[in-house]
């Protein structure tokens, strides 16, 4: 839904700010350490991240791309929420959680203030492959596992079915994977309730 905010930093603070753009100010939650060159009356670009919980809409937001669509990553793992992100990406930069990922490198996460041995192990299970393929992986899988979420597929059927679509190669954009993964998910998507 958003990609980025561009507009005058109306104010700041280490982990929030509010981004004035075409008189609306958005206030947006941000890691520690990210985008620190914004500040107050300065202009300035956020890639941001829209997340829903429990009816409230918050806006995520991130001085690089890498650093956004290692947050998106990071929330389609089982457990991850936001919070965790944020925590994940303020104690790593992106090249060094990926590193961790891709060599099955629990160390660095575990120091990580929130991340315990289980979310640990999950996070390296799940996202193993889908990072060390680029500096944070591949975002239309993501944002593909979160639509076939939205359709109602189980998180495994859903991943499973966006890795077979991604195996079979370009074009790799949002709209081929989700319906190379509806098809080669062969059913229609479990419905919960």
């Amino acid at each position: 839904m958003y990609d980025f905010l561009e507009g005058v930093v109306a104010e700041r603070q280490a982990t929030r700010l509010v981004l004035a753009v075409g008189g609306l100010g958005y206030e947006v939650t941000v890691p520690p350490g990210s985008a620190v060159d914004l500040k107050p009356g300065g202009s300035g670009r956020l890639h941001v991240h829209l997340h829903v919980a429990d009816g409230v809409p918050r806006l995520y937001g991130f001085g690089t791309r890498e650093e956004r669509d290692l947050f998106r990553l990071l929330l389609s793992v089982r457990g991850v929420g936001p919070a965790i992100g944020l925590a994940l990406l303020s104690a790593l930069r992106p090249p060094e959680l990926g590193r961790a990922i891709a060599e099955e490198d629990a160390a660095p996460l575990l120091r990580v203030k929130g991340v315990g041995d289980k979310t640990a192990r999950r996070l390296l299970l799940e996202l193993k492959g889908r990072v060390d393929r680029g500096p944070v992986g591949d975002r239309s899988a993501a944002d593909a596992v979160v639509a076939l979420l939205s359709l109602g597929f189980t998180r495994r059927e859903a991943e499973e079915a966006v890795g077979r679509a991604v195996r079979q190669g370009e074009p790799r954009d949002l709209e081929t994977l989700v319906r190379r993964s509806l098809s080669s998910a062969g059913k229609a998507p479990a419905r919960s309730g």
